[in-house]
């Protein structure tokens, strides 16, 4: 597994006694692996139990971990959402918050994992980042990474929490969120 990098609670909902952490790293010229944990007392929170493999929309209203990608410097980026219950949803966008339906669906994460260790909830995934991105030669650059999480309390509080946040409202999505580089 990756070294965690700690992921910090957005100031306007915070989750005493959880701890978010979380990492990418490349694992092949194409591939990149994504771990998340959650620690704390888990039966607090509202977590999906594990499934099957699918799509689905709309996950970031509920607990989701997500990562955003891009080619160094550029304004089109990917985002990765996934469920503890393995649901997953993978979008691409123009520039900050355009998505860009016209191109289709990009893939699928090749695997997620998903598993339950006491007070520990771990999900990992390997993405193919030049499938998803569309551009196998940006692919295999440097890329900006966000890692970020949405958290549901079991009675519906909703907390965020990034590698870093930009000033205001929490916005994954933002410039600033993209705080971890992996080189090609």
């Amino acid at each position: 597994m990756s070294p965690f990098r700690t992921l910090v609670a957005h100031a306007s909902a915070p989750l005493p006694g959880i701890a978010l952490v979380a990492d990418a790293q490349r694992v092949g010229p194409d591939l990149l692996r994504f771990d998340w944990a959650i620690e704390g007392p888990l039966d607090e929170l509202r977590l999906p139990e594990p499934s099957e493999p699918r799509a689905a929309d709309d996950l970031w209203r509920h607990t989701c971990l997500e990562a955003f990608v891009r080619p160094a410097g550029a304004r089109a980026y990917v985002e990765l959402n996934l469920s503890p219950s393995r649901a997953f949803a993978v979008y691409r966008f123009r520039a900050y918050r355009e998505r860009d339906d016209a191109a289709g669906r990009p893939s699928a994460p090749t695997r997620i994992e998903a598993r339950r260790e006491g007070a520990r909830l771990v999900l990992s995934a390997r993405l193919d980042v030049a499938a998803v991105l569309g551009d196998p030669e940006a692919a295999s650059g440097p890329l900006e990474v966000g890692l970020s999480a949405v958290v549901e309390t079991a009675d519906g509080r909703i907390a965020y929490f990034a590698l870093r946040h930009p000033e205001g409202k929490p916005d994954f999505h933002h410039d600033d969120a993209f705080a971890l580089r992996l080189e090609a």
